[in-house]
């Protein structure tokens, strides 16, 4: 039985293959310097062990992975299946080819110029086979070779811009690239600054405070300060002015005119002339003014003659207004000397001239009644106290010292407050015919009482019962004057007007 047994072990060995076969884990094809690696696997064998080859020749170690950098184009890689002693090959596993790839060269660009003008082209060649031509920007576009400039950079009177043209060869080991510098010429251009910067029109040399339409402090060489501008132009030529009006050395305006500016630009692609036609002109005059008045009251109006002028402007005190060169000056209420400043203005700058208006203190407007009785008094008032009071026509009103108005006949006048000064106020004062001096309403009255005086000389009151009882005191106030009398009994009283010159009694019915 154990006979058997063996027998037929030996048998089940005998009939399993011993196999091996070797893979490259990364490629067959390997980079130049780079590592190489192999992996084995066996069939038919519980512990395997392994002697690599390259060329035949033993190389490694007892394993099943196998790496190296010696290996060179044509070399064969292959790995024996051997016993535990290593004295007996078991299985050989077939040659892998090895292709060694160099890593990519991409050689030197040569070329005839190192240049391009915008439009233009050149031409550009590299010693290396197989390669693609690649701009470093979008100024100039290259094929095969020939380099096309496309782009100035953006400016009408630019440097030039610089450019770098690229040739790149790539291969599975990798890529190279090799540079060639390009400098993109625009062509001359003579139009440049004359017409984006100037307008059209410089100021002249005194314009200090004028810049004309400009949007940056320096542009395409044009360099603004104080008004006037320096010369540096970016533009490879040269600019002249057909007439004396333009000062081109510092490109300022010398004298009012119409002057004629020449740009001849001139580089390496070309030469082109423009020409522009210049308005130089002058910073305003100060204004002449003529004045007829140096004082004025308040609320008093007079003009000044200031031709060509843009603008006014008076200090506290007055105001000021222009039409058509006249200036309307109206005095103030707050006396004091005012100044009015005029200007002058165009594009170039303004120029300021200025004139003084002493405003002379004005009374005040005169308080009191409008009207007066014929044949009675009515006392006004001013608050500044320090003038003489008049009138306009005395066969009508006359007036005292102290501002008390006499009325004598029907009709209208205007009484005056001066000061000595020769401001003065006045107020319209009609003379009427009375009837009555005072009028009560309504009269019985429940409530409220009106006393309506038509006279100026009744200052208070006294209200009496019938039979004598004072019940009621006070001050008149003005033309009407209104009484509370619902907490009186019903009754008959009398009410006391009393005035500086004479008194009055009126009956009153409450009911």
């Amino acid at each position: 039985m154990k006979l058997l047994l063996c027998l037929l072990m030996f048998i089940s060995i005998a009939g399993r293959a011993q196999t091996i076969y070797i893979t490259a884990l990364d490629s067959t094809t390997i980079c130049n310097g780079h590592t190489a690696r192999f992996s084995a696997t066996v069939t038919g064998v519980t512990s395997p062990h392994y002697q690599w080859q390259v060329n035949n020749t033993s190389a490694g170690t007892d394993s099943s992975l196998f790496s190296t950098t010696a290996l060179h184009d044509g070399d064969t890689v292959s790995c024996l299946l051997m016993n535990a002693t290593h004295d007996t090959v078991l299985a050989h596993s077939a040659n892998l080819n090895i292709t060694i790839q160099n890593m990519p060269d991409a050689g030197v660009i040569t070329g005839a110029d190192t240049f391009v003008c915008v439009g233009a082209t050149t031409v550009l060649s590299d010693t290396t086979a197989g390669g693609v031509w690649v701009p470093a920007s979008n100024h100039c576009s290259v094929t095969n070779g020939t380099v096309t400039g496309i782009s100035d950079g953006g400016f009408e009177c630019p440097a030039p811009y610089q450019d770098t043209i690229y040739y790149v060869v790539s291969n599975s080991c990798g890529t190279d690239t090799a540079k060639y510098p390009m400098l993109v010429h625009a062509f001359p251009n003579a139009y440049f600054e004359l017409v984006d910067v100037l307008h059209g029109y410089i100021c002249t040399y005194n314009a200090v405070t004028c810049m004309p339409p400009f949007q940056y402090g320096y542009f395409q060489g044009l360099k603004i300060s104080n008004g006037w501008m320096e010369a540096g132009f970016l533009c490879e030529g040269e600019i002249h002015a057909k007439h004396d009006f333009v000062a081109v050395g510092g490109f300022y305006g010398r004298k009012p005119g119409v002057d004629t500016i020449v740009c001849v630009s001139t580089n390496i692609c070309g030469t082109a002339t423009h020409e522009m036609q210049i308005t130089v002109i002058e910073k305003p005059q100060a204004p002449k003014i003529t004045k007829s008045i140096d004082k004025l009251c308040a609320a008093e109006r007079d003009s000044i003659i200031a031709p060509g002028i843009s603008s006014c402007a008076a200090t506290a005190g007055a105001s000021a207004l222009f039409s058509n060169s006249v200036v309307y000056v109206t005095g103030g209420s707050i006396p004091g000397l005012v100044t009015i400043t005029l200007r002058s203005s165009n594009i170039c700058g303004w120029t300021d001239a200025s004139t003084t208006i002493e405003i002379k203190e004005t009374p005040t407007p005169i308080l009191g009644k409008d009207s007066v009785c014929a044949g009675y008094p009515l006392v006004l008032a001013d608050w500044v106290g320090r003038g003489v009071w008049g009138t306009l026509d005395e066969a009508i009103a006359t007036v005292n010292a102290t501002g008390i108005v006499s009325g004598i006949t029907e009709g209208k006048t205007a009484i005056k407050y001066s000061l000595t000064d020769g401001c003065t106020v006045t107020k319209d004062i009609q003379v009427i015919k009375c009837e009555k001096e005072v009028e009560l309403y309504p009269n019985p009255a429940s409530g409220e009482l009106t006393v309506h005086l038509f006279v100026d000389i009744y200052q208070s009151y006294k209200m009496y019962t019938i039979l004598g009882q004072e019940v009621g005191s006070n001050a008149l106030d003005g033309e009407f004057t209104k009484l509370d009398i619902r907490s009186l009994p019903n009754g008959i009283y009398f009410l006391k007007l009393i005035g500086t010159t004479k008194n009055t009694v009126q009956k009153l019915v409450k009911e």
